[in-house]
């Protein structure tokens, strides 16, 4: 069972993996944009910013992070480096 806790009057569920919570970043986009949150944490993933503090993540949290990518990826070379710049987007509504 998960725990919750509540945010500008929303409500945020929590998931507890080795003694750690780890905040829903879905609850969090709906916030934002109720009816198109994937689009909104799918945007924040290709942000550099985002990007650069996941892999500072991965790297204090994870020994085999650049190993295990570059495994994956079968190329040698930094995958921060080769992402995008920050993103903007405009909500559904305003674009149509």
């Amino acid at each position: 069972m998960s725990k919750k806790i509540e945010v500008l009057s929303r409500e945020v569920r929590l998931t507890g993996v080795n003694d750690q919570d780890y905040v829903c970043l879905t609850d969090i986009a709906r916030y934002k944009n109720p009816t198109a949150s994937d689009d909104l944490i799918r945007n924040w993933l290709r942000n550099r910013n985002t990007l650069e503090f996941l892999g500072l993540w991965e790297q204090i949290n994870n020994p085999d992070h650049g190993r295990n990518f570059t495994r994956r990826r079968g190329e040698r070379g930094d995958f921060e480096k080769d992402q995008g710049s920050p993103v903007k987007t405009s909500s559904s509504a305003s674009s149509a």
